[in-house]
C-alpha cells in the first residue's frame, strides 16, 4: 500500500482530526491546511485547523481562514481540540518547535496518531506516517499527490485544488524557483482543468 493511501486510510479511520502548520503562516501553510481541510470535510469527517497565529488579511478570500482556531487568540480551545483529536496532521512544518513554545508544549503532550506532510529539510521523528520530500516545491503539491494517488481521487475538485494552487504559486515564486519540475506543471494543468480560481 502506498504512503498516500495509508494517509487517506488514517483519515478515514479517525473521528476527530486536527490540522496544524508552522508559525507565521504563508501561502503554502494556509493553502495546504485549507485544501486538506476541504478534502477531509468531503469525506464526512470532523476536522478543524489549529494554527499558532493569525493568517495575514490578504488570505481572507479563502473563507475558512476565519474559521481557523488560533493559539495566540484562544489557547484553551486549541488545547481542547488537540486533546480531543485522534489524528493530528502537521503540514509544512518539520518539527513541533516551528509552532512556537506555547503550542509546541500542547503538541508534544499529544498521544494520538500523527501524520507529517512537509518539504523542509531534517524532519523530526515525531510521526506515525510521514511524507518528507525536500526536492518538492511545496507542501501543497504533496497534499495534492496524497489525494490524487488515493482511492478518494474522485473528490478532487476546484474547491480543494484552489488553495493548493495558492501554495504552489507562492512557494515557487510564481514558478521561478528551481524546485519547480514537470510534475508541478502537470498538477497545475490538472487544477486548471478542475476549474480553479487562478
Amino acid at each position: 500500500m502506498s504512503i498516500y493511501q495509508k494517509i487517506v486510510d488514517a483519515i478515514a479511520n479517525a473521528n476527530k482530526i486536527v490540522i496544524t502548520a508552522h508559525k507565521s503562516p504563508d501561502g503554502d501553510s494556509i493553502g495546504s491546511s485549507i485544501g486538506l481541510f476541504r478534502f477531509i470535510k468531503k469525506t464526512g469527517k470532523e476536522v478543524v485547523i489549529c494554527h499558532p497565529d493569525k493568517a495575514p488579511s490578504f488570505f481572507n478570500w479563502l473563507e475558512e481562514v476565519n474559521d481557523i482556531v488560533v493559539f495566540d487568540e484562544n489557547p484553551e480551545m486549541v488545547t481542547t481540540k488537540v486533546n480531543e483529536a485522534d489524528l493530528l496532521i502537521c503540514l509544512d512544518s518539520n518539527h513541533f518547535s516551528r509552532v512556537g513554545e506555547g503550542m509546541q508544549a500542547i503538541l508534544e503532550q499529544y498521544n494520538g496518531e500523527i501524520i507529517l506532510i512537509d518539504h523542509h529539510l531534517h524532519p523530526a521523528p515525531i510521526t506515525d506516517l510521514m511524507i518528507s520530500e525536500t526536492e518538492i516545491c511545496s507542501t501543497c503539491q504533496l497534499v495534492y499527490e496524497v489525494i490524487a494517488n488515493s482511492d478518494k481521487a474522485n473528490l478532487l475538485d476546484a474547491e480543494i485544488a484552489t488553495p493548493l494552487y495558492l501554495g504552489i504559486v507562492t512557494d515557487t515564486g510564481s514558478f521561478r524557483f528551481p524546485s519547480v519540475d514537470a510534475r508541478t506543471h502537470q498538477i497545475v494543468s490538472e487544477m486548471i482543468d478542475l476549474g480553479i480560481q487562478n
